[in-house]
């Protein structure tokens, strides 16, 4: 049996590494975006992507956290990076009004899913529930202050979010009325 060992001080370096040629990347790709001159940032999407991989790296695939943080990580990752690349190609608002609420009913699908994989943990879960339920709300909010312009999807968010959380909070047990009584006092 050949001797396979986790070395954490190769993996950092490794993964320094990577984050320098993706910076080495995103440098070359604005210059030659510049040099081209066209009226489309490409490169700004390309970084942005970058970035989105470099978190993706940072927390999803270095760390040992609980995938409930990791769901939340990506989703705000990815949702920076689609309102970045709507404002690039011009912003016409189709990120706020249709990708970040999509997301948001991802990842609360996701908590979701976790829940009834974990049944035995799903307490565990609930923070991330109730967060990605506040997360809804922020389309309402945008739509309120004029950025979103159709409200349907971002409604729709709300409901379902509302809708998921409470059904975890009436289906669960005891455990979950003590989580809720211990994290926010009441």
């Amino acid at each position: 049996d050949p001797d396979i060992q986790y070395d954490p001080v190769k993996w950092k370096k490794l993964v320094n590494i990577f984050y320098l040629a993706l910076l080495a990347l995103g440098a070359i790709l604005w210059v030659v975006n510049v040099a081209v001159g066209t009226d489309v940032w490409w490169s700004g999407i390309a970084i942005a992507c970058m970035a989105y991989t470099a978190l993706t790296v940072r927390y999803s695939v270095t760390r040992h956290a609980n995938l409930g943080s990791k769901i939340m990580i990506q989703t705000v990752g990815v949702q920076a990076v689609l309102v970045i690349t709507d404002c690039l190609l011009g912003y016409t608002g189709w990120s706020v009004n249709y990708a970040v609420p999509s997301t948001i009913l991802f990842g609360d699908l996701a908590i979701v899913f976790l829940i009834i994989v974990n049944r035995l943990n799903w307490q565990s879960y609930l923070m991330y529930q109730i967060t990605m339920t506040i997360f809804s709300f922020i389309p309402i909010v945008l739509w309120a202050f004029g950025l979103v312009t159709r409200p349907e999807m971002a409604i729709i968010t709300v409901i379902l979010t509302v809708l998921v959380l409470t059904l975890v909070i009436l289906m669960g047990d005891r455990s979950v009325k003590r989580e809720l009584i211990r994290r926010f006092h009441l």
